[in-house]
């Protein structure tokens, strides 16, 4: 959202529907579905959807009883897969942010770029940009960087 919202940062709210939208009917690659699939126990239909296939769904003729125990299952089994799945990405980005962890050499000339610590008075600290650059490494500007004793 930072991508679109201007200088002053008032005007966040203006892309919030349209981006819990975006996020809601989008596979997550951590569950394997869509939040709105977990949370409704259905897809979503859009509308051009319903005008490419105006003909309603056939679940409608199911006994409400039939329907109602037709979503639970749908659900508790979805939760129990996406939990599934989470525990799986879970082992699988500790193992990528693990590997390989070492010390970054940089020398002179290096392309870098600086953590931005600006001022963001009256500004979402989320919204700022973290990061300027790309600058190009000097020999004074290398001797200020700290690097993590944990890194």
């Amino acid at each position: 959202m930072s991508e679109y919202v201007n200088n002053k940062h008032n005007d966040w709210e203006d892309h919030l529907q349209a981006v819990a939208f975006a996020y809601n009917t989008a596979q997550h690659s951590t569950t394997g579905e869509l939040p709105f699939y977990l949370m409704y126990g259905r897809d979503p239909v859009f509308p051009n959807e319903k005008i490419l296939h105006p003909d309603p769904s056939n679940d409608t003729a199911l006994d409400p009883h039939e329907w109602k125990h037709h979503l639970t299952t749908t659900i508790q089994q979805a939760w129990k897969d996406a939990a599934d799945h989470t525990k799986i990405a879970q082992g699988r980005y500790n193992r990528g942010a693990n590997f390989g962890a070492q010390p970054v050499d940089v020398k002179p000339g290096d392309l870098v770029v600086m953590k931005n610590f600006k001022s963001k008075v009256g500004l979402s600290r989320k919204l700022v940009m973290p990061w300027e650059g790309l600058y190009l490494g000097t020999t004074t500007c290398l001797k200020n960087i700290r690097i993590p004793k944990n890194y």
